[in-house]
């Protein structure tokens, strides 16, 4: 199979260099799409990797829109499978071929989702593919948090894939389209994997392709633009994908995040905390998706 790595960034200048030496080997061709990054990361990758593919977005325009540029670039380069890598991971030797073989050996396979675990806690799982709870409406890298016991090893199925770190089926982007631009940040890739589900695909889970992953690095600094994006695109998947019972939990969990937002209201700091809540939940109501003007 045909790989070819795609890396949407945004600020990643002091992260690039280690994602992309661990690809190298890996895969046929390296496409990154720059989110209008204002770091050096497109001046130094242009001057250092010149073997790699850069795509400029002029303003940025939101993780599923560089994807999906990305996808197109990699479609004009042959690619049978299209390997999503946020610019925090570091694919770990034999992942890539180990994803490359489920998928080859599943042609009703959409996906492979790699197992995750954070870069400075290497035996913590960051994820092992996504788990969908139509009952409370909910989306979620499994096992995230928990130690690594091997307790997922023998799943070979996943509800989605990670956006962080998965092999996607060229096949399949050309039959589902790609990934859905008005989430912006953020519940894309689970969006993805149900609309793949309804459409008789499956997603894979690989064990054994093992990836170090830093996780939300792009807004570590920025838990409040986190949360607006978590709070509205959370409510608006459910409204598409769960039954009435899960889009109502959904509802009614975020009623009650709000309500513990309180307290915050009082301190400066951490106001916005509490504004991202409320408008999260406000601007899915009011059919405002996309990227927003007040969190960026």
């Amino acid at each position: 199979m045909r790989v070819v790595a795609l890396i949407p960034c945004w600020n990643a200048r002091a992260r690039l260099a280690a994602t992309l030496a661990a690809l190298d080997g890996q895969v046929a061709a390296i496409v990154v799409v720059d989110n209008a990054s204002t770091d050096g990361g497109p001046e130094w990758l242009a001057a250092r990797r010149p073997d790699v593919r850069l795509l400029c977005n002029p303003a940025n325009l939101g993780y599923p829109a560089a994807v999906n540029r990305g996808v197109t670039e990699a479609a004009c380069l042959g690619a049978e499978g299209v390997l999503l890598v946020n610019d925090d991971a570091v694919f770990q030797p034999g992942a890539v071929e180990a994803l490359s073989s489920v998928l080859a050996s599943d042609a009703r396979a959409a996906a492979v989702s790699a197992k995750m675990r954070y870069s400075d806690r290497p035996r913590v799982l960051n994820g092992t593919g996504g788990l969908w709870v139509p009952s409370r409406g909910w989306a979620a890298l499994r096992g995230a948090g928990e130690t690594d016991r091997g307790q997922y090893d023998l799943l070979l199925e996943a509800d989605y894939p990670s956006g962080a770190a998965s092999l996607l089926r060229a096949a399949a982007l050309r039959d589902l389209g790609g990934l859905d631009e008005t989430y912006f940040l953020y519940f894309e890739d689970a969006e993805w994997g149900l609309r793949a589900a309804r459409a008789g695909w499956r997603t894979r889970y690989c064990p054994q392709a093992l990836v170090l992953h830093v996780g939300s690095a792009g807004t570590a600094g920025q838990p409040e633009r986190r949360r607006y994006y978590n709070v509205r695109n959370r409510l608006l998947l459910a409204s598409r994908y769960a039954p009435l019972h899960g889009r109502l939990r959904a509802v009614l969990e975020t009623l009650a995040l709000a309500a513990r937002q309180g307290p915050r209201w009082a301190f400066p700091q951490r106001r916005r905390d509490a504004e991202a809540v409320l408008l999260g939940a406000l601007d899915h109501l009011r059919g405002r998706y996309g990227r927003s003007d007040r969190f960026g």
